[in-house]
């Protein structure tokens, strides 16, 4: 899934949890550009198949039609960058509106690649924490 600022998560401005939290909003869907891609990776693997010799290749060339979300590694709703305006979090994780926040996972990413991320979140968190520790030692959070 590419980036796109149609897909979106926010806070229901109705729905709450039983403790009174509210949900989740998602708003997440495949755009046209995203089904022509995974309909194009289905023939392309299938005619590498074909010719590698396989005799039994069933081609699936339709995207996936199941909701976005089903075997992924959640990123994004968090935001970094350097301007408030279009981001959450700066270059530490820390959050631009409350300075003793800091968030160390993949909502920073603004995508992912297809391999597993835990060990960026995690290289990102020991950065996120040695400058919190530091922020904290000279008393500005």
């Amino acid at each position: 899934m590419l980036p796109r600022f149609e897909n979106q998560v926010a806070l229901h401005p109705t729905k709450t949890d039983k403790w009174g939290i509210p949900q989740l909003d998602i708003n997440c869907q495949w755009s046209d550009n995203e089904k022509l891609m995974m309909e194009d990776a289905a023939q392309v693997g299938a005619d590498m198949l074909r010719k590698a010799g396989v005799l039994d290749v069933k081609s699936r060339t339709t995207y996936d039609h199941n909701a976005p979300g089903l075997a992924i590694h959640e990123v994004g709703t968090a935001r970094m960058g350097r301007d408030p305006k279009d981001s959450i979090l700066n270059g530490f994780n820390q959050t631009h509106d409350i300075d003793n926040l800091f968030v160390s996972d993949g909502a920073a990413f603004c995508s992912s690649a297809v391999v597993n991320p835990s060990l960026t979140f995690m290289a990102m968190t020991v950065r996120a924490v040695k400058y919190c520790v530091n922020e904290m030692n000279n008393k500005r959070i």
